[in-house]
């Protein structure tokens, strides 16, 4: 993204992108890809075999057969085993795509996070800060 020469491809094999130039690598075909937010090493897959997503480096949840839909309605995502349910550290955060009372913690706080622009809160570090997508009521 800023001229060092991180390429980006489509067919799932060898594709990188770096943010910040410190070669984190993006995959989309869920074949052992790697997604890195601040150089550690979280893996994220989208094709639902074996497939590990740590967000601070210290757990690897296996993932089997999870589906994931953007309208809210019937989606499954199973990182150990709950359907519904997505824990990042070993906390029962559940997350929704209607934006309807979801929550989603990285790091054992409780940041909410809304896709519809209804007084979503986001906070990565639990200080309440405000983020809505329809520009209604940010803080």
């Amino acid at each position: 993204m800023d001229g060092d020469g991180e390429r980006e491809t489509m067919d799932g094999e060898g594709e990188r992108e770096t943010m910040d130039g410190e070669g984190e690598g993006e995959k989309i075909y869920g074949e052992g890809e790697r997604e890195t937010m601040d150089g550690e090493d979280e893996r994220e897959a989208m094709g639902g075999e074996g497939e590990t997503e740590t967000m601070d480096g210290e757990e690897e949840m296996n993932r089997e057969g999870e589906r994931e839909t953007i309208d809210g309605e019937g989606e499954t995502e199973e990182m150990d085993g709950e359907d519904g349910r997505e824990a990042m550290d070993g906390e029962d955060e559940t997350e929704t795509m209607d934006g309807e009372g979801e929550r989603e913690t990285m790091d054992g706080e409780d940041e909410r996070e809304a896709m519809d622009g209804e007084d979503e809160t986001e906070t990565m570090d639990g200080e309440g800060e405000r983020e809505t997508m329809d520009g209604e009521g940010e803080r």
